[in-house]
């Protein structure tokens, strides 16, 4: 029975191998990006504030845009050039109450609801930084959305530029709310994870 047991675990991490070097089409690399053991989605709860945090490899941004099984090459790469010098990310942030996000969560009164959603559309970006290697960087693309569903999270679309060196090193995400007496909130995303990405396939 151990025999076969720790057959299992190596078989099993064999084909954790084989997954990492062959591509993978849109929908099997799309899960594989947002499952949180690959290192590439970080969360934390920090008093009622939850922060969501979704590395996004160009390959994902593509895919996401698309909605495609299956994605052309030629259209990959068109794409790709016109996303190349960024690195983009995706912030989710939401509240451990009932029926309230980010800018309803213990509202005062409706001048306040003006006021929060104008932070969160233009102001907030300030409060954001990406250190990668030694370079401490500001976003350069930031886009709230606006959401009117019942979703508790709200999320952002962030985009940092590329540091001048090629290699891939560990980037610490930093975000110090407004509304939430947080301090600093750290999320890490390892080189090794990010080097481990698989490539898509393309047709």
């Amino acid at each position: 029975m151990k025999v076969s047991f720790f057959l299992g675990i190596g078989l099993t991490l064999c084909l954790y191998c084989l997954l990492g070097e062959r591509p993978l089409p849109p929908d099997q690399l799309m899960t594989y990006l947002q499952t949180p053991e690959h290192g590439l989605r970080k969360s934390r709860q920090v008093g009622p504030l939850r922060v969501d945090l979704q590395y996004q490899p160009t390959a994902m941004v593509i895919a996401n845009e698309l909605r495609q099984k299956q994605i052309e090459r030629s259209q990959f790469e068109t794409r790709a050039q016109q996303l190349e010098g960024l690195q983009y990310y995706r912030l989710r942030l939401s509240v451990d109450e009932v029926g309230s996000d980010i800018t309803t969560y213990e509202l005062r009164d409706a001048q306040e609801e003006q006021e929060r959603l104008y932070y969160y559309s233009f102001k907030m970006r300030d409060d954001i930084r990406l250190v990668d290697g030694g370079d401490t960087l500001a976003p350069v693309l930031y886009h709230f959305e606006r959401s009117y569903d019942l979703a508790a999270h709200r999320t952002f679309v962030l985009a940092f530029e590329c540091p001048p060196s090629k290699s891939t090193t560990t980037k610490t995400f930093i975000l110090e709310p407004e509304y939430f007496l947080t301090g600093a909130i750290k999320l890490k995303i390892k080189a090794e994870d990010i080097q481990n990405i698989p490539t898509l396939k393309l047709l």
